[in-house]
C-alpha cells in the first residue's frame, strides 16, 4: 500500500470550465479518504485523475513516493470500483474476477490462490460459475471489490459503489466494504454525494464544492468544528439551521425582533461585523428551559439561554423521533422531538430555547465561521 500526496492540481475541461482549483491534499498510507460533497463539485473528477483517466491540467500526483501525474493507469498499480461494478456480462464470476491476472498472463496457481483468498473475505461461495445476470445488485458489488482485490494495488478508488443499491443493501455492502479495509489495511479513496456514508465510514473526509476543498478533517471534527458554512449545511442529517443576524448596538437582532446578548469572547469575535449567520444544530434546540439548562449542565456550559417564539409548520416522522419544522419572521427552524413525547399542532406557537455555547456564528460574504 501507499500513501498519495496531490499539490496544486487544477483541471481545465476542452470549454474552459475549471473542474478542480488547487487541490492539495495528503493521503496517508492505510488510510480510508472520503470525498463528498453535491453533484458538480469535482470529487469524481479529482478521483478520475487519481486512477489516471483524466490528465491534470497542473499540479503533481505522487504515489508511493513515485510521480505518477503524466503516468497510464495500468502503469499506477490502483484499483478501482465503478458505480455500474462493470462487469463483463457474458463471463461468469470467476473469470469477471481474474480477467486482469489472465491479460497480465499470471500463472492459473496464482489465479486460483487469489480466487481463494476472495471468496471467502466476500462470501463469494456458491456464485464463481454464475453469469452478472443471475446476482443481486449486492453481489455485482462484491464482484466488482474482488476483481479489484486481486490485483493486489497500491490504492483502491470506489466511485459512488453504493449509489445502485436499496437501503438495506447499502448498509451490507457500506459494512463490507470497511471491514475489508480494515483486512487489507489499505490505503483507500472513495466518492459518495451521501455525506452519512462519509461520516459513517472515513478516517477522514474531504468536503469539495465547485472544485475547491472547503475542508479535511475526521467526521467529528467537521460536525461539531466547521470552518464555513458551506461544511457546516452539508455535514449533519438533519441540516444545520442558519438565521441572519443584525447588529443592534452591542447586541445582534433575532428575525422576530428578539436580541441576542453576546458575553466579551463573542462580542470580540463579532466586533468588525455589522451583519453575521447563526448556525445552530437541531438537536441543541430544546422546548422547555428546563430542557436546555440540562443539557447546559452536562457540557459545564454557564453561558446564557436565548429564547424565541416561533409557529410550528410542519412535522417529518424519522422514526424514534420527529423533526419539527417552525417558522421565525420566514425563516426556516427545526429541532428533533422524541417520539414518545406529546405533539405539538401545527400552527401552534411555541417558545424554543438555546445556548450560546452551542452556536456557529459565519461572515455573510465570505461564509468563514467567526468563532
Amino acid at each position: 500500500m501507499a500513501s498519495v500526496q496531490l499539490a496544486n492540481i487544477n483541471k481545465y475541461f476542452n470549454d474552459g470550465n475549471q473542474a478542480l482549483k488547487n487541490i492539495n491534499l495528503n493521503i496517508r498510507d492505510g488510510e480510508f479518504v472520503i470525498f463528498v460533497g453535491p453533484s458538480g463539485s469535482g470529487k469524481s473528477t479529482l478521483l478520475r485523475t487519481l486512477a489516471g483517466l483524466e490528465q491534470v491540467s497542473s499540479g503533481t500526483i505522487t504515489l508511493a513516493d513515485q510521480d505518477v501525474t503524466t503516468s497510464s493507469p495500468r502503469d499506477r498499480e490502483v484499483a478501482m470500483v465503478f458505480q455500474n461494478y462493470a462487469l463483463y456480462p457474458h463471463m461468469t464470476v470467476a473469470k469477471n474476477i481474474t480477467f486482469g491476472m489472465r491479460v497480465r498472463k499470471e500463472s492459473k496457481e496464482a489465479q486460483q490462490a487469489a480466487l481463494k483468498r476472495v471468496i471467502s473475505m466476500l462470501q463469494l461461495d456458491g456464485l464463481l460459475e454464475r453469469k452478472p445476470r443471475q446476482l443481486s445488485g449486492g453481489q455485482r458489488q462484491r464482484v466488482a471489490m474482488a476483481r479489484a482485490i486481486v490485483r493486489n494495488p497500491k490504492l483502491f478508488l470506489m466511485d459512488e459503489p453504493l449509489s445502485n443499491l436499496d437501503a438495506k443493501l447499502r448498509n451490507e455492502v457500506r459494512l463490507s466494504i470497511m471491514e475489508l479495509q480494515k483486512d487489507l489495511a489499505c490505503t483507500m479513496v472513495y466518492v459518495t454525494h451521501d455525506q452519512i456514508e462519509a461520516m459513517t465510514m472515513a478516517d477522514r473526509v474531504v468536503v469539495l464544492n465547485k472544485g475547491q476543498i472547503q475542508q479535511v478533517g475526521p467526521p467529528q471534527e467537521l460536525y461539531h468544528f466547521p470552518d464555513n458554512q458551506f461544511t457546516a449545511g452539508f455535514i449533519g442529517t438533519p441540516a444545520m439551521n442558519f438565521l441572519p443576524l443584525q447588529r443592534n448596538g452591542h447586541c445582534f437582532r433575532l428575525p422576530g425582533g428578539s436580541s441576542l446578548q453576546l458575553n466579551e469572547q463573542l462580542s470580540r469575535q463579532l466586533a468588525n461585523h455589522e451583519t453575521v449567520t447563526l448556525g445552530l444544530r437541531p438537536e441543541h434546540i430544546f422546548t422547555t428551559s428546563n430542557d436546555c439548562r440540562a443539557f447546559q449542565n452536562q457540557q459545564t456550559c454557564t453561558l446564557p439561554q436565548v429564547n424565541l417564539k416561533t409557529t410550528i409548520t410542519n412535522l417529518e416522522m424519522l422514526g424514534s423521533e420527529f423533526l419539527i419544522h417552525t417558522e421565525l419572521d420566514h425563516n426556516d427552524l427545526k429541532f428533533r422531538h422524541k417520539n414518545n413525547q406529546t405533539l405539538p399542532d401545527k400552527q401552534a406557537q411555541t417558545e424554543l430555547y438555546f445556548s450560546l455555547a452551542n452556536c456557529h456564528f459565519f461572515d455573510q460574504q465570505t461564509g468563514h465561521r467567526l468563532n
